[in-house]
Parts: structure tokens; C-alpha cells; sequence
């Protein structure tokens, strides 16, 4: 019983879904987990757990996601009533509860919900295509403590002449004024905001910047696509504060726009620019100044190339990075991934589709980059090899440099005047090309480097590295592993996965589509040795027979389907 102590059962969710029965929610009223999603509920099994759990463990939930669910409004009430110790509310996609537009009308059901709904800090109302000004007004007046709203891919009308104030209209739209209004209320205790996929404008923005007292950490306005440099510039002159800003697909904001960023929100800890294809390389000067900047997310930035990444690098403005994103950022090269491996904190790295990246980046992210949990190389079709240098097989040349912050790798297959070949053993038997090089510092000392280094490495995506050798495979050993992508890999065979399964014990997602030479035979080892296996992926795996669904009926419950 000690197992079922409340401290405990913190972390923990239960997700119900359409094949949940009463009897297994009523199966949780002794441990009364604290999270709980309905995910995709039609309307008979919303109503029918809603009632189950409201009368059975409803004080002890915390955080409550309908999200996409058919639950009725009674049945919603009669829920949240019971839920007296709510702090996260999630109503995403709920279009079934806003349809009507009666949601919380009557004075009776407001005063039922009340005592649950006054402690909540997080609302999330995404996606929901009914939402009007009176339903919002009614959630968020039972809600003083609100501290993060979300209200992405909502339909607001943000110009006022596009709006009549009648009734009839007063109970269809959500205006952005009226968002105004509340948050004048709530400028004290509002940190969080989303408005991600919404027709918000420059002179919006503004307005939301300039709202007195109000001080945001966080702001989401991904995919806003008529946000430009103005927007950003009213927002950066009045929102010093913010430690987190969401810019992926604000397609219009340029170099101007970072620079405006980086000269004013000096606190920012996190920034996504994802996909703002206007940004070139001149941007990486001004994010040298970052220096509380821990993640960085730069995916689809196709214009930044590797010299701007090095220099802003040598500036030291981004020591502090723990997350690095450049997928897509096909000019990214192996000297970036020598600076790169200098970030000493660097524990999130993604360089998916970044088709100049070899195994010499590969080697300087193995030999200095010890902290990394995660690493996406897909697509990096010229990383061949895992296991890079091995004392059995290569003669180890050891160059001699006097500043290696300056290096640019000799051993570059883009720049043909610094290539420089090491040569391999006659007796190997690999007869891919290997690419090799070896540094010193101040002592001469030889050195392997070999993917087995990143003891820390919970994810790793190796999908489409279609010249990945055997060897490396066979040799990798990584304890700490959780999720591993191989999909598309042509030549990942069942020995492999006897390597894999035997050295990583505690995989819970392994990805196999496409891997043409996997077999019923090294599925079966798989689900029989790694007992946390959750996600199994054999798409288009051409030898996978009947046989495999009698294996996962026998080792394979803890699957989830």
C-alpha cells in the first residue's frame, strides 16, 4: 500500500479512452492518480467515466484534459463540481461543450463549479471553433488565478469594424477586445499566453504589449503569419521580461526582427524561429549575445550556413545552450559541428536533413559532446559510420594544432583543400569509405571515438542514414537508450536488433519502417527481452509474417495499440 501514497502518484496519468470500461476506472479509486485525460471520447463513453471517476476519485485530481472528447455540458459540470482541488483545465477541441453557446448559463451550475474552478492557473481552450465572448467570459470570471491561457487555432476577429455588437453576434465570435479586457484584470498573475494559429496582426500585438503592468514570460505565436519585424518591435520595447518566445512559421520577421530580440529581451531563455525563411546568416551575429539563451530552435532556416554558426559560437553568447536545432539547415557543415561539440551543456541536438554532415561531425560530436540525451542525424546520408576509430583497425595519425578554436577539420569532404584521408588497415572488411582523424591538445594521447561515448544517450534517430555500415551497428552499446529510429535503413538486419535489444534494455520506442531485412526472428528477440517496449513501428517491413502477432499477443502487453 505504500506504493499508492499521493506523492507518489504525482506523476502519474490515466488516459481513457473509448474502450475503457467502468469497471477499470473504478479500478483507480484506491490509487486516485491526479492526472487525467479523456482522449477522443465519443459522447456515450465521455458521460458514462465522467460519472464513474466524479464520484470516485474526483478530489484527488489536479489536472483534468477533455481534450477532443463529446462530453455533454451536465455531465461537465457534474465532473468539475467534484474535482475541488483542480489546477489544470484542458477543454481543447471540445466543440461539443461550446456548441450550444449555454455552457455554465444557469446561476446554479456556476455556483456548483465555482469552488473548483477557483484555483485552476492553467486553461487551455484551443480549437475550439464555437468559442464566443459570453462562454469565454463565463469560464474565465469563476477563474481569478489564471496564469496561463491558451487559446491556439480559435477564431478571433481582431478588427473592430469587422464586429456588431449584437446579441446574436456577442455569442458566436471572440473578440480580441474582449481578450484585451480580461487580461487589463489579470496583468498581475498572467505569465502564460498562446495565440499560435490565429490571424493576429502587428497593430494587436502592439496593443497586448502595451497592456499596463503586464509582464509575460512566456508567448506563443507560432504560425501567426502576418506578424512582421513592427509587431516584434512593440513587443520587444514593452515585454522585457519574456524568457520564452514561439516564432516557428512567422515567415514575414527578418534579421531585423532577431536583432530587435536579441538586443532587448536579454532574459530570454528559450527562442523557436522555426521555418522563418527570410532569416540569413547575418542573424547569428546578434544571437551571439544571448548569453541566458538554453534553447535554441533554428529548423528550417535553410539560409543560415556554417560560418555565421562558428562565429557567433567563438563569441561565447551561446555557452549556455542545452537545445540546438538545425534541421533543415542544409548549409550546415562539419566545421559547425566542430564548434558546436564545444558547447559543454549541450544535452539536445538536432541536425535532421542536414546532408552535409559526415562521419567526421559525427566523430567531434561523439568525443566532447558526454552530457547529449538526444540526437536526430536522419537523413544525413554521408554519416556512415558509428564506430568511427578502433585501436585494431586504424593507425591512429596524430596532428599537431596550436589553436584549435580556429581549426577548420582537414578531414572536410567539402572543401577539397583541407581533405586529408587517413589511411585504414588492409585487414578491414568493411569496404565503405571511413573517414578518419584524430587532434591532440597538449598531450599526445591516442583516443577511439565511437558512438559508445554518449553513455547519457536517451534518443537517438539514425532514420535514412542509408550508408550506415555494419560495423558500427553491431558495436553499439547504449545502456541509457529509451527511443531508437532505424526506419529506413536497408541494411538493419535481425542480428542487429539481437545487439540492440540485448545492450539497451530500457527501450520503450523503437522504429523500424521500412528496414526491408527484419524478420519475424529478431522482432520476436526484441518483444521478448525489452519488457518497457511501448511503440514497435514494422511498416513496410516486407518479411513480417503472422507469426509476429502471435509473438506480441505473448510478450508484446505493454505495447500500447
Amino acid at each position: 500500500m505504500a506504493s499508492l501514497y499521493p506523492k507518489l502518484q504525482s506523476n502519474t496519468s490515466v488516459v481513457f479512452t473509448n474502450n475503457t470500461t467502468s469497471n477499470v476506472a473504478a479500478s483507480f479509486t484506491l490509487r486516485k492518480p491526479p492526472n487525467l485525460r479523456f482522449c477522443h471520447l465519443d459522447s456515450y463513453s465521455a458521460n458514462r467515466l465522467a460519472g464513474s471517476v466524479s464520484h470516485a476519485w474526483g478530489a484527488s485530481i489536479r489536472s483534468l484534459s477533455l481534450n477532443g472528447s463529446l462530453i455533454s455540458e451536465r455531465h461537465f459540470v457534474e465532473l468539475l463540481s467534484k474535482c475541488y482541488n483542480l489546477e489544470n483545465l484542458n477543454l481543447s477541441a471540445c466543440n461539443n461543450l461550446f456548441m450550444t453557446g449555454n455552457l455554465l448559463v444557469n446561476e446554479a451550475d456556476r455556483k456548483l463549479v465555482e469552488t473548483s474552478l477557483k484555483r485552476v492557473t492553467v486553461l487551455k481552450l484551443c480549437s475550439n471553433r464555437y468559442l464566443s465572448d459570453i462562454t469565454l467570459n463565463r469560464l474565465l470570471i469563476l477563474m481569478p488565478s489564471i496564469q496561463n491561457l491558451s487559446l491556439a487555432s480559435c477564431h478571433f476577429v481582431f478588427s473592430p469594424d469587422m464586429y456588431v455588437p449584437t446579441k446574436a453576434t456577442a455569442c458566436s465570435v471572440v473578440t480580441f477586445n474582449n481578450l484585451l479586457n480580461f487580461i487589463c484584470t489579470q496583468t498581475l498573475k498572467l505569465k502564460t499566453l498562446d495565440l499560435s494559429r490565429t490571424s493576429i496582426k502587428d497593430d494587436s500585438l502592439a496593443a497586448l504589449a502595451k497592456i499596463p503592468d503586464l509582464q509575460l514570460k512566456e508567448l506563443h505565436l507560432g504560425t501567426c503569419r502576418e506578424i512582421s519585424d513592427v509587431g516584434i518591435s512593440a513587443l520587444c520595447l514593452h515585454q522585457v521580461g519574456l524568457t520564452h518566445l514561439y516564432l516557428s512559421g512567422c515567415q514575414e520577421i527578418t534579421g531585423n526582427g532577431i536583432r530587435l530580440i536579441c538586443e532587448n529581451l536579454l532574459q530570454l531563455k528559450s527562442l523557436d524561429i522555426t521555418k522563418c525563411q527570410l532569416l540569413k546568416s547575418e542573424c547569428m551575429q546578434h544571437l551571439a549575445n544571448m548569453s541566458n539563451l538554453q534553447s535554441l530552435n533554428m529548423s528550417g532556416c535553410y539560409r543560415v550556413g556554417s560560418d555565421a554558426l562558428i562565429s557567433a559560437i567563438q563569441q561565447q553568447g551561446m555557452r549556455n545552450i542545452t537545445a540546438l536545432n538545425l534541421s533543415y539547415c542544409s548549409l550546415i557543415e562539419d566545421e559547425a559541428i566542430c564548434k558546436i561539440s564545444t558547447l559543454p551543456q549541450l544535452k539536445h541536438l538536432d541536425l535532421n536533413s542536414c546532408l552535409s554532415v559526415t562521419d567526421v561531425g559525427l566523430q567531434f560530436i561523439c568525443t566532447n559532446l558526454h552530457n547529449l540525451e538526444y540526437l536526430s542525424l536522419a537523413w544525413c546520408s554521408e554519416v556512415c559510420n558509428l564506430m568511427l576509430i578502433t585501436d585494431e583497425e586504424v593507425r591512429i595519425a596524430e596532428i599537431q594544432f596550436n589553436n584549435f578554436s580556429s581549426l577548420k577539420c582537414k578531414c572536410s569532404r567539402q572543401n577539397h583543400s583541407f581533405k586529408q584521408v587517413l589511411n585504414l588497415d588492409q585487414n578491414l572488411k568493411d569496404d565503405e569509405e571511413k573517414t578518419t582523424c584524430c587532434f591532440w591538445n597538449d598531450k599526445p594521447e591516442r583516443k577511439t571515438y565511437s558512438i559508445n561515448h554518449l553513455k547519457k544517450m536517451r534518443a537517438l534517430d539514425l532514420s535514412a542514414c542509408t550508408k550506415l555500415s555494419s560495423r558500427g551497428l553491431f558495436t553499439m552499446e547504449l545502456p541509457q537508450l529509451r527511443s531508437f529510429n532505424m526506419s529506413m535503413s536497408p541494411r538493419l538486419t535481425d542480428t542487429h536488433l539481437f545487439q540492440i535489444g540485448h545492450t539497451s534494455p530500457l527501450l520503450e520506442e523503437l522504429f523500424l519502417s521500412q528496414c526491408h531485412e527484419v524478420t519475424d526472428t529478431g522482432i520476436a528477440f526484441i518483444l521478448e527481452n525489452n519488457k518497457l517496449l511501448k511503440t514497435l513501428d514494422m511498416s513496410g517491413c516486407d518479411h513480417i509474417t503472422d507469426t509476429t502477432l502471435k509473438t506480441m499477443h505473448i510478450f508484446g502487453r505493454s505495447l500500447r495499440i
